[in-house]
């Protein structure tokens, strides 16, 4: 291989890296049911959010994929050394799949893909109820 090609992959793959998101609902196929994400309080400092809010559940295929849709991140974040607001389950048929854990003041979603900046407005967006 030429120093041109070598060149080309290299920033190929940097540019790839940069630009990978995580889609966090993304292998659940939502469409054939029994699916359901619930968002339980965890105790942490106080927020307005998650006063309005509170504790919520959605089995609402249609909710479901709106979830699929908005929650896509690639903005890494540190991790904090502050508790969570949500515990956030993804479930199939009553069986827990998967987990998050959200603090809405640090702006941080925990996963096991790693920690990722958390805006807001997301979680606003998404319908719960």
């Amino acid at each position: 291989m030429n120093i041109p090609k070598i060149l080309t992959l290299l920033l190929a793959t940097i540019f790839i890296h940069c630009n990978a998101r995580t889609k966090l609902f993304n292998k659940y196929p939502f469409d054939k049911g029994g699916y359901a994400i619930v968002g339980l309080l965890s105790p942490s400092d106080s927020n307005d959010l998650q006063i309005k809010l509170g504790e919520f559940y959605t089995d609402d295929i249609k909710v479901l994929n709106d979830f699929k849709k908005e929650w896509v991140f690639s903005k890494k974040s540190p991790m904090y050394a502050c508790g969570y607001h949500y515990s956030i389950f993804v479930t199939h048929n009553g069986t827990i799949l998967e987990s998050f854990e959200l603090n809405l003041n640090c702006n941080v979603i925990a996963t096991d893909y790693g920690y990722f900046y958390f805006d807001t407005k997301d979680f606003r967006n998404s319908k719960t109820d």
